[in-house]
């Protein structure tokens, strides 16, 4: 009576983590490894895959091939990121000097338009200065007034227009030099940060892409020769703690479910044992 026992607990045991090992691997497909090698039906089987034999080293020489490539993508990310920072101080500089020297030649320019305006003001305040100090002087003194107000308007008029027309023709107030640099750096700036930059982030989420869709390939070939049996097997031959190599554990819980499992199953193969021997002496006397 107790030897069923002890065999129906430890078959209990070896379908108990059996279905624990299934629904591990089928809610975390990564944690298990299959070795084609030591399976009853590889991948390279045509019963199972049809005409066109398809193997793990099909999808692993796929995937290394796709990892290259997003290690290269990745290195190309980080050196356009790093031209671009060093690019937008630069480009900030040259335009700012761009605007500087613009706006400097438009004031030359201006001051060029008002220098025989702001001569005869001189002229005309010197006067009012010189009158005032006069005295019986205010009709001419007032008449220098009046000419300077006339002047001051003219003045102000011709800065208006001044203005109006440099905004209107800003391209004749740049410098060609200064111009060419600005431009250059622009069109690196951009040419990095709005064309290449994107595309190669683009080709990192599809390479993503490609590795989550060619694992869900191989996993759904993986479903239609594993099954339930594989872990159960898998199971038993850890209770005995002896594996075939078919099924490798591959994460850190399963390594540790089949640590508890294989001690269960020792401790209880030896109170068994015990059990029997003991059994076995008393009949014996």
């Amino acid at each position: 009576m107790n030897g069923i026992r002890f065999l129906i607990s430890y078959i209990g045991i070896i379908l108990l983590f059996g279905l624990i090992y299934f629904f591990t691997w089928f809610f975390y497909p990564d944690s298990f490894v299959i070795d084609e090698q030591y399976n009853l039906h590889p991948f390279s089987s045509k019963s199972i895959m049809g005409e066109d034999a398809i193997s793990l080293t099909y999808y692993q020489r796929k995937a290394d091939s796709i990892r290259k490539n997003e290690g290269y993508l990745r290195t190309q990310i980080v050196i356009y990121k790093k031209i671009i920072d060093s690019l937008e101080p630069l480009k900030n500089d040259a335009y700012k000097r761009f605007e500087d020297k613009q706006w400097e030649n438009a004031d030359k320019w201006e001051k060029a338009q008002l220098d025989s305006l702001t001569k005869k003001l001189r002229i005309i305040e010197s006067a009012i200065e010189y009158t005032s100090g006069l005295s019986h002087t205010e009709v001419a003194l007032a008449q220098l007034k009046v000419e300077k107000s006339a002047m001051d308007y003219e003045i102000a008029k011709v800065k208006v227009n001044a203005i109006d027309f440099v905004l209107s023709n800003l391209t004749m107030f740049q410098d060609s030099a200064l111009t060419n640099k600005m431009m250059t750096l622009d069109s690196l700036y951009t040419l990095n940060k709005y064309q290449l930059l994107p595309k190669a982030e683009l080709a990192l989420l599809k390479n993503q892409f490609d590795i989550d869709q060619l694992r869900f390939e191989a996993l759904s070939s993986f479903s239609k020769r594993i099954s339930f049996l594989d872990f159960l097997l898998f199971s038993a031959s850890n209770s005995s703690t002896v594996t075939y190599g078919d099924v490798i554990p591959n994460s850190n819980l399963v390594r540790i479910i089949l640590f508890i499992q294989a001690i269960t199953c020792i401790f209880l193969i030896a109170l068994g044992t015990d059990k029997v021997l003991k059994k076995y002496m008393t009949e014996s006397r």
